[in-house]
């Protein structure tokens, strides 16, 4: 998980359904950690809003959802991600933990086909990269900070969660919007 956003860990329930017999590993870092695991409230999300909004849901999928984060059984999270760390999945992704969308946002780079996944510390609107949105961002100064952290990286495309894939001087790009900002 990039981080601990409704729109991003909002399926996590079927998932786990689906999953059944055979779990899989939930990668987090651990600042989002207790809210993907249901122990503390979506920060952007307040709980009295997020219940009246699953009351709407039809059992099959308002049940998994409440089990998931309202009254959880066990913990969702079963892996924490750390900075810099480089996980063996895909050839090699490295961990860049990219707070300020949320505390415990990351990004993923992975080095064989340099693409950065920026989840929301970065989005894509009208074919320009951009920071996250400061209406949708928890600290802003924190997440332009966080730019900077890409920096290192060869990075030819970027795939951001709002906006899609973006290729070509993806560091230039980064290193324009960090003088702007």
């Amino acid at each position: 998980m990039t981080h601990q956003d409704i729109d991003h860990i909002g399926s996590l329930p079927e998932f786990l359904k689906k999953a059944g017999a055979a779990p899989f590993e939930v990668y987090a870092h651990e600042d989002d950690r207790d809210t993907i695991d249901g122990k503390a409230p979506l920060l952007k999300f307040p709980p009295d809003r997020l219940q009246a909004e699953v009351a709407t849901l039809p059992d099959e999928v308002r049940i998994p959802f409440e089990n998931v984060f309202l009254h959880p059984s066990k913990p969702n999270v079963t892996r924490l991600l750390v900075d810099g760390e480089t996980l063996p999945l895909g050839d090699g992704l490295t961990v860049i933990h990219t707070p300020g969308h949320t505390p415990g946002h990351v990004s993923l780079y992975h080095h064989a086909n340099k693409t950065l996944i920026a989840g929301d510390a970065l989005v894509i609107n009208n074919g320009e990269l951009q920071c996250s949105s400061p209406y949708s961002t928890i600290d802003m100064e924190n997440a332009i900070r966080s730019l900077e952290k890409f920096k290192p990286f060869d990075i030819e495309s970027v795939v951001c969660y709002h906006g899609g894939l973006m290729r070509g001087d993806i560091n230039k790009q980064i290193a324009d919007l960090t003088v702007r900002l």
